[in-house]
C-alpha cells in the first residue's frame, strides 16, 4: 500500500472549483452517492445543483483498496428513487474498473437515465481528468 506522504494531496478549493465548472445535464433530478467515497463529493455535487441526495452503498474493495471478489456487492438497500423523466447523478470518489457504478445502475432500476460522476478514473463525466495516475489524499480523509 503506499505510504500516505507519498499519495498528492488534492486541495479542497480544486475540487470545488472542478464540481462548480462542470456541466451537468439539464434534467438531473438527484443525485445518488456511492458510500463511502462518494459521499463528500455528491453532497457538494447535491448542493451545487440544488438537488436531492440519495445513498447507495456498495462494497467492492476492502481497506487496502484491493478488491474483495468479482463484483461488487449491495449492503443493505438501494434508495428508492422517484419514477418519471430525468437523469440521476450516480457520484463516487474514484472508477476504475466501473464494477461498483455496474452493480449500482443495476439496483437502482432498468429504464433511468443514470450519469456516472467521478473525480478521477472513468465515468460519463470526470470532474478532475487530469489528476496523476494511482492513489490521491483528498481533503476530506483523514489518514
Amino acid at each position: 500500500m503506499t505510504a500516505v506522504r507519498d499519495k498528492p494531496s488534492i486541495p479542497f478549493g480544486s475540487v470545488s472549483r472542478a464540481i462548480r465548472q462542470t456541466r451537468y445535464p439539464a434534467d438531473a433530478r438527484a443525485v445518488v452517492a456511492v458510500l463511502r467515497g462518494g459521499r463528500v463529493p455528491a453532497s457538494l455535487i447535491a448542493h451545487h445543483l440544488g438537488l436531492p441526495l440519495h445513498t447507495i452503498r456498495l462494497t467492492f474493495r476492502d481497506e487496502a483498496n484491493e478488491p474483495i471478489g468479482a463484483t461488487a456487492r449491495l449492503l443493505g438497500q438501494a434508495p428508492d428513487l422517484p419514477d418519471g423523466d430525468g437523469t440521476f447523478l450516480l457520484v463516487d470518489d474514484v472508477s476504475v474498473s466501473g464494477a461498483t457504478f455496474a452493480e449500482a445502475k443495476r439496483h437502482l432500476g432498468s429504464g433511468r437515465r443514470i450519469v456516472t460522476v467521478v473525480l478521477k478514473g472513468s465515468a460519463d463525466i470526470v470532474l478532475m481528468p487530469d489528476l496523476p495516475s494511482g492513489c490521491v489524499r483528498w481533503p476530506w480523509n483523514e489518514e
